[in-house]
């Protein structure tokens, strides 16, 4: 009766740590989410400047345009006018250049080429995590199975080796979650010290 009664409060730790586990599975996938959400808010304020900009040429030729248009209507009866429809070609061919110069920019060319390569990269590690979150979720749902397995079957002969199966997919598990914390946070969740800590705590559970 009392060895029941340990496998019992093991298992129930076990499932304590698994809840911590998805608890933490779920904020890693709201970190995700967040930080993508950033980089893509970023992205469109770039590229509403750059069509803001595109919009004030367009009025600046528009507006350049009509003003050629008038200045040739009266030219014929003025002189002075004359000059200033070359002063309005000149404004209009500056805009050209500036046109090309801002199209041509190796500064906006490189802004342009280091946004799509963080994009690339946060779409590889986001494939990454999810691909390790993916395998998590289902690990849990198997350390479940085992559990209930486990409970449902106790004082069997090999009861131990099935225990000693478990704890070493739990602490797989920790260690998967460990690396997953660091993708999103840039840095661990434990330290080594504090992971061994936590599995000697663990291990020592076990073994009551």
């Amino acid at each position: 009766m009392a060895k029941y009664v340990k496998s019992a409060d093991t298992t129930s730790a076990l499932e304590r740590k698994l809840e911590k586990i998805e608890h933490l599975l779920h904020l890693s996938d709201e970190m995700n989410k967040l930080r993508q959400e950033q980089e893509e808010s970023k992205f469109k304020e770039i590229n509403r400047r750059i069509e803001d900009f595109d919009k004030r040429l367009r009025r600046v030729e528009e507006y350049i345009s009509h003003s050629l248009i008038d200045v040739e209507h009266k030219v014929e009866d003025h002189e002075i006018q004359l000059g200033q429809v070359q002063e309005f070609v000149g404004m209009k061919a500056d805009l050209e250049d500036l046109k090309f110069n801002f199209y041509t920019d190796d500064r906006l060319i490189g802004l342009e080429k280091e946004i799509s390569s963080k994009m690339m990269k946060m779409c590889e590690t986001m494939e990454e995590i999810a691909g390790n979150l993916n395998n998590s979720e289902k690990e849990v749902e198997n350390l479940k199975r085992e559990i209930d397995m486990i409970r449902n079957e106790p004082g069997k002969e090999n009861l131990s080796l099935r225990m000693n199966n478990l704890k070493d997919q739990v602490e797989e598990l920790w260690k998967r979650q460990n690396v997953i914390f660091q993708h999103i946070h840039g840095e661990l969740m434990y330290s080594e010290e504090n992971l061994e800590e936590e599995e000697e705590v663990f291990l020592s559970k076990l073994k009551t």
